[in-house]
């Protein structure tokens, strides 16, 4: 019973660690003036070259390593956008 106990916590503390290291973050981009959806908005890891770019609904995905990561988001002529992945938000809006 006792191995029963210690394989099942060392299965769920392993299981509960791989959430913590890596995450997938979707959102939608959109412009903060008329709330439409920005395509082709360069989203990166900062500190990173990984990054991926919105598609034509303003909708992306990007794998993170970790909870402790920012996003950079940045379009021409909009202001970047610098948001921490830990916070939630999955819908910046660009200026």
């Amino acid at each position: 019973m006792h191995s029963f106990l210690r394989n099942s916590l060392f299965w769920l503390c392993l299981l509960a660690s791989f959430s913590v290291v890596a995450q997938t973050i979707t959102g939608k981009i959109v412009s903060s003036d008329d709330n439409q959806p920005l395509p082709g908005v360069s989203i990166l890891i900062k500190g990173t070259n990984t990054g991926t770019t919105s598609r034509a609904d303003g909708t992306y995905s990007i794998n993170v390593p970790n909870a402790n990561r920012k996003l950079t988001y940045s379009f021409i002529g909009y202001d970047n956008q610098e948001i921490a992945v830990g916070n939630g938000s999955g819908q910046p809006r660009m200026t």
